[in-house]
């Protein structure tokens, strides 16, 4: 019989979180501790609860799943980080790895895999599949050649630009057709990488590193 593993789950989507919690409540080592909607709540958690390992999606609101990974590696070192996310991109994977994360997988993957996953992290202390592994093995391969903070991911530039362009969040959602709460969580991750504090200096940023493309 393996062993029982506890777990946190925080997951924004109430349709998803339930989901997701009903299916691993029928794999009997695995114990749900509790259940969040952001990162606020997780880390009121934690105060009283300790799960080895939180299923963390990368994309909530209130707290940054980014800021909350840095409050759980220095408070709580012992907890292992699995991020589930539909931002299945490299850059964000490389710096969910820097910054704790023992695995990153898909919203896609079915739950056998989460499951499957979640043993090994528990049994191994990290997973990282085909498709990460060669993610940071280019990583490290390149970590001296560029700088990483000043990475923009495609998408990230596509908001950029059309923020540059004149055009508000909402507007920018419609046009890309992802949710507002999408465009503020790119948003958040520019400003961070470009060590900018607001859409002014964020412009002025992008113009002089040549970042945007005027329509």
């Amino acid at each position: 019989m393996k062993k029982e593993i506890t777990i946190g789950i925080a997951e924004d989507h109430p349709l998803l979180r339930v989901g997701l919690v009903s299916s691993l409540k029928q794999h009997k080592n695995i114990n749900i501790l509790f259940d969040v909607g952001n990162g606020k709540e997780l880390l009121n958690k934690l105060k009283t609860l300790r799960p080895e390992i939180i299923l963390l999606d990368i994309e909530m609101p209130v707290m940054r799943a980014q800021d909350v990974m840095q409050r759980i590696s220095v408070k709580y070192p012992k907890i292992k980080i699995i991020i589930i996310s539909a931002f299945f991109q490299k850059d964000y994977i490389i710096e969910c790895f820097k910054l704790c994360a023992k695995a990153f997988l898909p919203k896609g993957d079915e739950v056998e895999k989460v499951v499957e996953v979640i043993n090994i992290v528990h049994e191994k202390g990290i997973y990282t599949g085909t498709e990460v592994s060669k993610i940071l093995t280019e990583e490290l391969q390149n970590s001296n050649k560029k700088p990483s903070n000043l990475r923009l991911t495609s998408k990230e530039l596509d908001v950029l630009n059309s923020i540059c362009n004149g055009n508000t969040r909402k507007k920018t959602a419609e046009a890309l057709e992802v949710t507002l709460d999408t465009i503020n969580f790119h948003m958040s991750n520019i400003m961070r990488k470009t060590n900018t504090d607001n859409v002014q200096s964020l412009i002025k940023y992008a113009i002089e590193n040549k970042l945007h493309n005027s329509n």
